[in-house]
């Protein structure tokens, strides 16, 4: 499945007493380092709970909703103690969900070998006649509005200043002197890249 999704796919038990969210996070950045690709299962025995977590590509095809549809299919089986079921369930979740495609209406490209997902602007053709028409208006607004304003009635009429005789030019003389310079420099620090940034990524969880 790892060649299929160009991701890392994970499943995790443990009986820590950390979170069941937390290690899905913890343990997925450290496998594929922080918003890259993959998604990891967490079952936590000890304090019975389940977690997916979904990180660069894939937490565009495996966006909360999705996640909820996986967990409605392995949270049950945990339940029961069907481990394999419940293992087997998320893996043929994921690999639905990335024959499926992204859920989304806008236009999108994948690298073959990276698995690169690259979204592209699109236009429909009537957002272009109404940004066309609304373009026209306010053009033929401004106009108007100088035509009105100067009242040239006549469009082959000229307005000619006089600015030999109205206008008025002044001149001062004036020096500055350069005392001194100075330049400051300041370091600034590079983000962080510890695995403590968990921000982009799509998740959810249950007890079981």
């Amino acid at each position: 499945m790892a060649n299929e999704t160009k991701a890392g796919v994970y499943v995790v038990t443990t009986d820590s007493s950390t979170p069941a969210s937390q290690m899905a996070k913890t343990y997925l950045a450290d496998k594929v380092g922080a918003k890259n690709n993959g998604v990891v299962l967490v079952i936590n025995m000890n304090l019975r709970k389940v977690y997916i977590w979904a990180t660069g590509n894939l937490k565009y095809y495996l966006p909360s909703s999705r996640i909820e549809k996986t967990l409605d299919i392995v949270q049950p089986e945990l339940t029961d103690n069907n481990y394999y079921q419940a293992v087997s369930g998320f893996f043929d979740q994921v690999s639905k969900y990335y024959q499926a495609g992204i859920p989304t209406s806008r236009n999108y490209s994948i690298n073959s070998e990276t698995g690169a997902v690259t979204f592209h602007r699109s236009f429909q053709p009537l957002s272009i006649l109404i940004a066309l028409i609304i373009s026209l208006i306010a053009a033929g607004g401004f106009v108007w509005a100088i035509y009105r304003r100067y009242q040239m009635k006549d469009a082959h009429a000229v307005w000619r200043y006089d600015y030999g005789r109205n206008g008025n030019l002044e001149l001062h003389q004036r020096e500055d002197i350069l005392v001194n310079t100075f330049i400051t420099t300041r370091i600034i620090p590079r983000p962080s890249s510890d695995n403590n940034n968990f921000s982009d990524g799509s998740g959810g969880g249950r007890s079981f």
